[in-house]
């Protein structure tokens, strides 16, 4: 299992300017859950 939460993934960008600090978010998603499953076996 992978990401259960699925939680939002945030790409940011920060710039100090005269008047403080800019941030800025360049790109945002939600995966999603993944799962995998695999069975072996031998005789």
């Amino acid at each position: 299992m992978r990401d259960l939460l699925a939680e939002r993934v945030s790409f940011k960008q920060f710039e100090e300017t005269a008047h403080g600090e800019v941030k800025q978010i360049t790109r945002q998603y939600k995966p999603g859950h993944n799962f995998n499953l695999n069975i072996n076996y031998t005789f």
